[in-house]
C-alpha cells in the first residue's frame, strides 16, 4: 500500500511510504497493478488533453490486475 504521498512541484521531488506487509510476492503484485494504473492515467492525459487545455483538478482512479477506470473530477 502506498501512503503519505507528498509532492513538491517546484523542486520536482516526491516522497511516500510503501507498506509491503512483509510479503515480497504481494508487494511486487501490488506495484505491477499500481504502475499499470499510473501508466493508464499518463496515456489518458497525454491523449485527451492538448498543451494549454484546462485540466481537471483531479482524477479518480480505480484499478486492479485487469482494469483501470479513470474519471475526471472538477471542482
Amino acid at each position: 500500500m502506498i501512503k503519505n504521498v507528498r509532492v513538491d512541484w517546484e523542486n520536482e521531488h516526491h516522497t511516500f511510504t510503501f507498506d509491503t506487509g512483509g510479503d515480497k510476492l504481494e508487494a511486487l503484485d501490488f506495484l505491477k497493478d499500481f504502475i499499470g494504473s499510473v501508466e493508464e492515467l499518463y496515456r489518458k492525459i497525454s491523449k485527451d488533453y492538448e498543451w494549454g487545455d484546462e485540466m481537471p483538478e483531479k482524477f479518480k482512479v480505480h484499478g486492479g490486475c485487469t482494469h483501470t477506470t479513470i474519471k475526471a473530477v472538477n471542482k
